[in-house]
């Protein structure tokens, strides 16, 4: 029974539900997100009240999303990617991929570097990495 109350259980629990009452202008990600902040709200609101302290025990780390959930999340996309409709956009993707990225990188890049500049955080060369 311990293992349906995980946060694991309850999103397969979830996902199971929105594919029995047919509600499927919902994906599945948007419902499990949407749950995961629910949670996170009912946390901050228990311990708020001062009934929990679940910081270290629900402690979320970068490696474990890294790592353990990432990975999944990146197959599942790619899978269920159909692949004529990649094809037909791939000029659109590409053009958003390199152009974007690179805008993203001096623009990023250019505050970081003037932000420094301006004493407001550490300074930095542009050779830094």
């Amino acid at each position: 029974v311990s293992y349906i109350l995980s946060p694991s259980g309850i999103c397969i629990i979830l996902v199971h539900l929105l594919i029995k009452f047919k509600l499927h202008f919902l994906p599945e990600s948007v419902a499990v997100v949407s749950l995961g902040i629910l949670m996170g709200g009912f946390i901050k609101i228990i311990e708020f009240q001062e009934l929990a302290n679940w910081k270290e025990e629900e402690m979320f780390r970068p490696n474990m999303f890294f790592l353990l959930l990432l990975p999944p999340i990146i197959f599942e996309s790619g899978y269920s990617l159909h692949k004529g409709n990649f094809f037909q956009n791939i000029g659109s993707i590409t053009l958003f991929a390199v152009i974007g990225t690179a805008i993203s990188a001096f623009i990023v890049g250019g505050g970081i570097y003037f932000l420094g500049q301006a004493d407001v955080i550490y300074k930095m060369t542009m050779t830094d990495r």
